[in-house]
């Protein structure tokens, strides 16, 4: 039987250039040093369903969660950026915490991120998450 390369076909030597899920890993070091190691982020990413009632059908969402170290690896969901499947950028900054969603372009990303942090539920999501793990 002849062996045949079933990933000839791929192109993985172009990158688009940077993700929101790029960014996303960049910025979890400043949360670990804030916090001195004692909460974390940890995202989960996955293509989003395909049927007819969802606005966000087709697309890639970045589930972002802030993790407590101390607390066995307990999370919670703080918010999700949806990406377009054909284009890194413009995403959609959202959360269940709250009825805004932030569009984005790659220039104005981590300043959207953290306005949407900056949301007070979000906010005290985190800061309670720290304080019930210190």
């Amino acid at each position: 039987m002849e062996k045949v390369n079933i990933w000839e076909n791929f192109n993985f030597s172009e990158k688009k250039g940077k993700s929101s899920l790029d960014y996303l890993v960049e910025i979890e070091s400043q949360l670990i040093s804030k916090t001195g190691g004692i909460l974390k982020l940890e995202i989960e990413s996955m293509n989003s369903s395909r049927d007819q009632f969802t606005h966000w059908s087709g697309n890639i969402l970045n589930n972002v969660y802030i993790v407590s170290n101390t607390l066995g690896g307990y999370r919670k969901k703080i918010i999700t950026v949806i990406e377009n499947n054909d284009s890194y950028f413009p995403v959609s900054i959202t959360s269940d915490y709250t009825e805004i969603i932030l569009q984005s372009e790659e220039k104005d990303f981590l300043d959207n991120l953290e306005q949407m942090l900056l949301v007070p539920e979000i906010k005290r999501t985190i800061e309670n998450l720290y304080h019930q793990s210190s």
